[in-house]
Formats: structure tokens, sequence, C-alpha cells
């Protein structure tokens, strides 16, 4: 979310960011420009911001805007979702997915099939990245991430190939 200042006067004007972070004391934000960039993604509630702008002549203090940020349920991010692959045993496999919305609680999973079903959460495996080492030919399958929070879920992402083929049979150089 971005929070445009509309100040005039004689130049050079400077700028002074301030939140409350939802409690009652103003603190600097950091941003020193007529724009102000909040982050949503990890706020929840009502936050309020101002503005102090400055030049040679005096001060002024905008009122304070209200920013109220209700979290969502997991959401997948279009362009972060595990793609298929095909690895030898032995090797590794990597996977990677991303959702937004409020704390979201991730765990891989496992399935024989391709839409899912039967699926297992992988022991341990809860960040955005899995990275399968020293492949087995009974890790082949499909793998997905799983998303929930309190707003809702569970969501998964779609569900991505791994083949695990038989080192042995790996062509060598030529």
């Amino acid at each position: 979310v971005s929070v445009n200042a509309g100040a005039s006067g004689a130049f050079p004007l400077t700028y002074q960011w301030l939140t409350d972070n939802g409690g009652a004391t103003y603190s600097n934000v950091g941003t020193n420009g007529p724009t102000l960039t909040v982050d949503t993604s990890a706020l929840s509630g009502t936050y309020h911001y101002k503005v102090a702008v400055t030049n040679t002549y005096g001060a002024v203090t905008s009122a304070p805007v209200a920013l109220t940020v209700t979290p969502s349920a997991p959401m997948l991010s279009a362009d972060t979702f595990p793609l298929a692959q095909t690895s030898y045993t032995t090797e590794a496999a990597s996977f990677s997915a991303a959702f937004s919305g409020a704390s979201p609680t991730l765990h891989w999973q496992h399935s024989a099939n391709a839409n899912g079903s039967g699926a297992t959460n992988l022991p341990g495996q809860t960040s955005s990245v899995l990275t399968l080492t020293g492949l087995a030919l009974g890790q082949s399958g499909y793998y997905s991430l799983q998303a929930s929070n309190s707003f809702g879920g569970p969501v998964n992402s779609s569900w991505a190939k791994l083949t695990v083929l038989d080192s042995a049979a790996q062509p060598n150089g030529i």
C-alpha cells in the first residue's frame, strides 16, 4: 500500500513519516520522501500514519491516516509453484512454492497420485523450499506445498511430478 503526501512550499521540502504501529506512540518509519510504501503482508489491525514536512520556513504535520489490514487466508503466489523434474538415484531434487496471507503454516506433501489423493505430510518439511537429497526410486511421485492459517485453508500448490530414475541406467559421457 502506498500513501503520497501532497505538500507545497519553498524548496527543499523534507519528509518524515511516522506510525503508531497500532499503539498510542508515534515513531519514525524511516521513509524520508513524499511517498510511503507499507508492506502489509505481516500486519493485522489498524495503523495510523502521518507525515511531517519541513522547509527553511517551518514545519507542518499532517492529520493521521488510518490503514486497516484484515488478514487473509493463504493464497498461492502466481509465479512461485513447484515444477516437474526428473533426477537419478543418489542425486537431489528441489521444489519451491510460495503463499501470501497472514502467517501461513506450511507443509510439503507427497502422493503417489497426480490429484494428491492419499497425500502424506513430509516430516519436518515446513519451509517454502523442499530439497530431497540422496534420492531413491521410492521417492518418485507428486509433491505439493500446503498452507493454512487461522483465516482459512488448507490450500495446496499444484502437484509437481518427480521421476526418479535408476542411476545405473544413466548414460555415460562419450
